[in-house]
């Protein structure tokens, strides 16, 4: 039967385990962020300025917020009212 440390020595023998244990685990931890960065697929560049992806919806035109509604459409809506 192995002979068991006194209290203190035990401790001490623990805290380096746990310190060497905390050091491999930053260890893996920075080579697992390595290997999600590189395997991680590039990111597309940005698009350029007045240039569209092929296939892609042209964009709306703004509305003329001066024209009427057509026939049967909804009334003109009223200011909304402030308090003072």
């Amino acid at each position: 039967m192995e002979p068991v440390p006194p209290p203190a020595e035990e401790l001490a023998r623990l805290d380096r385990e746990l310190a060497e244990l905390d050091a491999r685990r930053a260890q893996l931890l920075t080579r697992r962020a390595w290997l999600l960065a590189a395997l991680r697929p590039p990111a597309p560049a940005p698009p350029r300025a007045g240039t569209r992806r092929p296939g892609a919806p042209r964009p709306a035109l703004p509305r003329n917020r001066g024209a009427t509604p057509p026939a049967g459409g909804p009334p003109p809506r009223a200011a909304p009212r402030t308090s003072c």
